[in-house]
């Protein structure tokens, strides 16, 4: 693991189901957030969007992606990221809605090795020039960080997003302990936080869309070694589309590997994604920091993998030498 302070922010949990034999661990689901940690909106200064320092710790939250919150209709989903490290700014460049959609409900994520042992409860950040306040939904321990912890924070940012969905969404004014844009792979890693980069995530409405349901997990969970994250649909999915999309922290390309493999309940055969041109096993490019230095955001067409009525999915991770924290799953079904 070459400087492993890229740890990577994992998804919640579901209770476990099994899976035929899996070498891995099974780790329980991600939970629906109660409504009180959802991130509120307020009107600051960019200047102001820094951690709530006088606000107290928030106390441990477990990992684990349990029950989804789920939205059924005529829905889709559409997400995005960038990558945040050694900068605390970026740009969100989300397309892929449909002529006409209308937005049902937008989050943004956010992972931090926050600057303290426990997350503040409350992070800041400006989205396209608008202060928003994020929550603390989840945490866990960061690979290679002492006296840290890695945080998920998520804000409802529905009234940001414009009319027509499609467009560039620049964050600014995270706090950083470095803000030079420094690869974070060479040198002295500098003072905390590190900010890993954040994810937006649109649940969209079209009167062309088959009617189904959109299901999101997410948490926190760090691993350096294989995982199985088995997570509950209910209502149980119908029709055949699947799009499924994951977000997390940690990636950096170190060679062949660093695969997520998906699969229904019933089944004991994966497939590696994501879809590259070549074909269907197109391995090491969904855990790279493709989104920047330590950040990944991934939507991939499952469709054949997850039948109809099926009571849950499961998703692998396989880093190959990499530590990563998964953040979040998003499943469109219908």
């Amino acid at each position: 693991m070459r400087q492993a302070i890229c740890c990577a922010l994992a998804f919640a949990v579901v209770t476990s189901v099994e899976v035929g034999a899996a070498e891995e661990p099974t780790r329980p689901g991600f939970a629906p957030p109660d409504s009180d940690l959802i991130g509120s909106e307020i009107t600051l200064t960019a200047e102001d969007a820094r951690p709530e320092e006088d606000a107290e710790a928030a106390a441990p939250i477990e990992a684990g992606f349990a029950n989804a919150e789920v939205y059924v209709g005529q829905y889709d989903h559409v997400a995005a990221g960038t990558g945040l490290r050694n900068t605390g700014y970026g740009t969100i460049r989300l397309r892929g809605t449909p002529d006409g959609a209308k937005k049902r409900q937008a989050f943004l994520y956010l992972g931090v090795i926050c600057e303290t042992a426990s997350c503040t409860p409350k992070r800041r950040a400006v989205l396209n020039g608008s202060a928003v306040s994020l929550t603390l939904i989840a945490t866990d321990v960061p690979c290679a960080v002492p006296d840290a912890q890695v945080g998920i924070y998520r804000a409802d940012v529905t009234a940001k997003v414009p009319v027509g969905i499609d467009a560039d969404y620049k964050i600014t004014g995270v706090a950083s302990g470095v803000k030079t844009g420094s690869n974070p792979a060479v040198g002295p890693p500098g003072p905390l936080p590190f900010v890993e980069g954040a994810t937006l995530v649109v649940i969209y409405s079209s009167s062309t869309l088959t009617p189904g349901a959109v299901y999101i997990h997410h948490g926190a969970d760090t691993f350096a070694t294989g995982v199985l994250y088995t997570l509950p649909l209910d209502p149980l999915p119908t029709g055949t589309t699947r799009r499924y999309t994951s977000f997390g922290a940690g990636g950096q390309p170190l060679g062949p590997g660093e695969e997520t493999w998906i699969g229904d309940v019933n089944s004991t055969s994966y497939v590696a994604g994501p879809v590259g041109s070549g074909g269907l096993l197109k391995k090491d490019s969904d855990w790279s920091g493709d989104d920047g230095w330590y950040w990944d955001t991934h939507t991939l067409d499952v469709s054949p993998r997850i039948p109809a009525d099926s009571s849950a999915y499961v998703v692998r991770f396989v880093p190959h030498g990499d530590c990563l924290v998964a953040a979040g799953h998003v499943l469109t079904a219908r």
